[in-house]
């Protein structure tokens, strides 16, 4: 069974245009909660344990996420996010992580 979800959500969303320099495109909210946060509750709600959510462009943005679920969600920063994008450190990663896991595709991503 699958116990850990990693979500890609270092991008500079720059097709965001204005809104993308402010804020970080999980960091967005469509409802009440801002998209990373409903994948949260998706993910914990189907038995996922641990959410690594791999961080870059203004990942203070992200610390709240990490307090209100703490224990479940664990930030990872990608300083080089800029040059190598979100699967450099997915790659540098994935070693370090035990057992089965799931990659939820970047946030916007066009994977």
């Amino acid at each position: 069974m699958v116990r850990t979800a990693i979500i890609l959500a270092a991008g500079m969303g720059v097709r965001l245009k204005e809104r993308g320099r402010l804020t970080p495109k999980g960091c967005l909210c469509l409802g009440e909660k801002s998209i990373l946060e409903e994948s949260i509750v998706q993910l914990l709600a189907v038995g996922i344990q641990r959410i690594v959510i791999v961080t870059g462009y203004l990942a203070e943005q992200f610390e709240p996420l990490e307090a209100r679920y703490r224990g479940a969600v664990q930030l990872v920063d990608n300083p080089h996010f800029a040059e190598s994008g979100s699967m450099y450190l997915f790659a540098v990663l994935c070693p370090s992580l035990r057992g089965r896991r799931l990659l939820a595709a970047g946030v916007g991503s066009r994977l």
